[in-house]
């Protein structure tokens, strides 16, 4: 498990060992997190990644009830149920190749409130690191894959991450 305790804290996208920092293209696309935030704290703009050259690509928890993503400075929000500091999730973002994105919370979908949760495929998502919460939090497993699940795939996805670092809760 890595604990991000501080906004300072990121990991950058590395091009081999010691190389120079490098950038993640994504069209369609699955991102998966096992996450846990400390229940001393309370979830508020909590940067999962971004690009840091710029402000127009991220995905982040933005409450304990939303999320947020931006491609190509078009925002796309989600609402989804409330996540309990102190208890281990798994949160997700998908874009199918037609352009749909979903947030998925512990294998349940989001609603989709700003942004309507559609755009294409050709504005790729460009990320450069991990990182930049506001508050403690403990990250245990991130999956990146180039294209969306299917619902079977994804529901075996979210059994794999539900119990990754149980042993360690």
């Amino acid at each position: 498990t890595i604990e991000f305790d501080h906004a300072s804290n990121t990991l950058l996208f590395k091009d081999g060992p010691g190389g120079s920092g490098t950038n993640i293209e994504l069209g369609a696309f699955s991102i998966y997190f096992k996450l846990n935030w400390s229940a001393s704290d309370t979830i508020g703009t909590e940067d999962l990644l971004e690009n840091a050259a710029t402000t127009n690509h991220f995905f982040k928890i933005t409450s304990s009830t939303t999320a947020r993503t931006k491609i190509n400075g078009n925002r796309h929000d989600f609402t989804f149920d409330e996540i309990t500091e102190g208890t281990p999730f798994v949160i997700g973002m998908e874009r199918t190749s037609a352009g749909v994105i979903t947030v998925y919370v512990n294998n349940a979908a989001a609603t989709p409130d700003e942004g309507e949760g559609e755009q294409d495929v050709g504005d790729t998502l460009i990320l450069t690191k991990f990182g930049k919460p506001t508050n403690v939090s403990y990250w245990y497993e991130v999956v990146i894959l180039d294209d969306s699940l299917s619902s079977v795939n994804r529901g075996l996805l979210y059994e794999y991450l539900n119990g990754v670092g149980e042993d360690y809760i």
